[in-house]
């Protein structure tokens, strides 16, 4: 299990690390700060995008400082040997993440932050066969994607974080990955269409279930939460992956691909 393995917030990110074979799941303070600045006259940006709704990241934007804290361990039972894609929830003091056991069955966990928590208040949210790959925790619940379809393809998925029935958000026949919801409401995800990979947004309310935002000549990945409802991402350019900020206000959604897949409802 090698996908994302980290989540941040303003105070704090929870990681994956192993130790003696197995993954372990550590909470590590942060001090963040950031402030907004001028850039110095005359310095450009290091590069262009070549695809709608990109702006290249600048030097000199934004004064980081970034210091660490205490770090600490979270419970976790000794039957979970692989760990990947921790969430926390909105408020910090849960965190959700994927688990795989020692017999092999993949599944969806909630686990406490606190400092007293015990491994045995670990809960598991799924119980089946298939397999997700990644999870992201937003205000309407925890968003996953699964090969739980038709055709095996990854698409999209939410439950409640105190578990019942999983929700079919998408329905496509390709894979939905590099998942990201925001604490607007927004969720985003990329998916490749002929040798381009795309940002999209979900729209439950549409046939399918998304839209496309961007049309890039290479690809983008990754997004993340940016300023005045923008959004960083990496953009694949020059054989390696650059920062941008994509712009809420050029984005252009456009319809549903057609290779989206007519599929019932269930």
């Amino acid at each position: 299990m090698s996908r994302r393995n980290f989540d941040l917030r303003d105070d704090a990110i929870v990681f994956v690390a192993q130790v003696n074979g197995r993954d372990h799941l550590y909470l590590q303070a942060l001090d963040h700060r950031a402030t907004k600045r001028v850039a110095p006259a005359g310095e450009g940006a290091k590069t262009q995008p070549q695809g709608r709704g990109a702006l290249p990241f600048k030097q000199g934007d934004w004064a980081v400082h970034l210091g660490l804290g205490g770090r600490r361990s979270i419970a976790l039972p000794r039957t979970l040997v692989a760990i990947e894609s921790p969430a926390f929830s909105p408020t910090g003091s849960q965190v959700a993440f994927l688990g795989l056991d020692a017999k092999g069955q993949k599944d969806l966990y909630i686990q406490s932050t606190a400092k007293d928590a015990k491994a045995s208040q670990l809960r598991a949210l799924t119980h089946d066969i298939f397999a997700e790959r990644e999870l992201v925790w937003g205000p309407s619940g925890l968003i996953f994607n699964s090969d739980a379809t038709e055709d095996g393809h990854y698409n999209l998925f939410r439950i409640s974080p105190q578990g019942g029935p999983i929700t079919r958000l998408t329905r496509d026949t390709r894979d939905h990955s590099n998942l990201r919801a925001l604490r607007d409401g927004r969720v985003f995800f990329v998916a490749w269409h002929q040798a381009r990979a795309d940002l999209y947004q979900l729209q439950p309310e549409l046939p399918g279930g998304f839209q496309r935002l961007t049309q890039m000549d290479t690809g983008l990945f990754d997004p993340a939460a940016g300023p005045d409802g923008d959004l960083w991402g990496l953009w694949y350019h020059g054989g390696k992956r650059e920062v941008v900020r994509l712009q809420k206000s050029v984005f252009r959604p456009e319809p549903p691909l057609p290779l989206v897949a007519s599929v019932p409802a269930s």
